[in-house]
């Protein structure tokens, strides 16, 4: 940033905000790829991770991209009041074509207000499909911000003579056109999958992981939720059927008793009558 910064010939790079934007920009960019990692890293390897944790990560991913949103604000408003930059803001802003579409579209709205939308919506960030969507936007939208400073400053014409117009057979004056080539495509998407291949190798490798990140190991403050209350013991109903049973058994053994003595009384009485007569 402080290399761009003092690039007096480009006027899109000529102010001293370049140093902080580019702290701001590394941190949020940063963040979001380690988000992008870590994450399926811990699923896949089967360490838990909780949504205490989950929730500090995306506030902090929260503060960093709105941190560069106010850098980016406060260097094209700067930029407005110069009249030596007011070319290359109108370019930027307005007439730039895909580098317009660019800023506004990817970086400010995609990469810029909507992850801040949902990692400050709140209950939001301790979600973490959530947080791994606001990472994503975060850094696409920060790559977009990168091409657009970089490639968006060297496509406006230098301002050799101030005032004039300048024009000759090397299209001097003239806003450049590019078109990345296979080689920068190859070069870019290779060092992307040299990176992913050694974190891939280390996490196999090296004990790099913490062993837990659940909410009872990370946060001090935690408190486990309270146990639920017993249900009643089974016995208890159990025991009241026996005891019905019971009941039921001792009632009908108090039924079957007067039919035994009344038949043993008739017996008596028939074997009275017929003694008599002998």
């Amino acid at each position: 940033g402080s290399v761009v910064g003092v690039l007096v010939a480009r006027q899109a790079y000529d102010t001293a905000i370049m140093a902080p934007l580019f702290v701001a920009l590394s941190f949020s960019i940063g963040l979001a790829v380690f988000i992008l990692v870590l994450f399926p890293v811990l699923k896949m390897t089967g360490r838990p991770m909780g949504a205490t944790l989950v929730g500090r990560l995306g506030r902090l991913l929260g503060i960093f991209a709105s941190v560069v949103l106010y850098f980016v604000a406060v260097q094209h408003l700067t930029n407005l009041y110069a009249a030596e930059h007011a070319g290359v803001e109108r370019f930027i802003l307005l007439d730039g074509g895909v580098y317009t579409a660019l800023f506004w579209g990817v970086q400010v709205i995609f990469g810029g207000l909507v992850p801040l939308g949902l990692l400050f919506y709140p209950g939001a960030c301790r979600c973490r499909f959530i947080v791994m969507v606001a990472a994503a936007l975060i850094a696409v939208g920060g790559f977009a911000q990168i091409y657009v400073i970089i490639i968006g400053g060297q496509a406006y014409p230098l301002l050799m003579f101030p005032g004039m117009e300048v024009t000759s057979s090397f299209f001097d004056g003239q806003i450049a056109s590019y078109r990345p080539s296979l080689p920068e495509v190859g070069l870019g998407i290779g060092g992307v999958a040299i990176a992913l291949t050694l974190i891939a190798v280390s996490v196999r490798v090296l004990p790099v992981l913490p062993v837990s990140l659940a909410d009872a190991d990370v946060d001090p403050h935690y408190q486990p939720p309270p146990e639920p209350e017993p249900e009643p013991e089974p016995e208890e109903e159990s025991g009241d059927a026996d005891a019905d049973g019971t009941v039921e058994e001792t009632a009908g053994a108090d039924d079957d008793a007067p039919a035994k003595d009344v038949d043993d009384g008739g017996d008596d009485a028939g074997g009275g009558e017929e003694d008599e007569p002998s």
